[in-house]
């Protein structure tokens, strides 16, 4: 016997991650073929919001460009904040 409950569930679960999966593949798409780092971000930034289902996001970085100027070896590790 199917249970209907379950069988929909399993649907709606596909759905989401078929959602987040082109949410994901148009990232890449961006990030292979966009120059300009602000409008990345907004793209990253809205696409996190979107996969999460957050009401809004922000992206925020405390690097300088005296930072990033440095060599790879010596820049600070970047790290998530909850």
């Amino acid at each position: 016997m199917v249970n209907i409950t379950e069988l929909k569930e399993a649907e709606q679960a596909l759905r989401e991650e078929s959602r987040t999966l082109e949410t994901l593949n148009r990232i890449g798409t961006s990030l292979a073929a966009e120059l300009d780092l602000e409008k990345l971000v907004q793209v990253v930034t809205e696409a996190g919001k979107e996969v999460t289902g957050a009401e809004s996001a922000r992206f925020r970085t405390d690097i300088s460009t005296a930072t990033m100027s440095r060599s790879p070896s010596t820049r600070p590790a970047l790290r998530a904040r909850p």
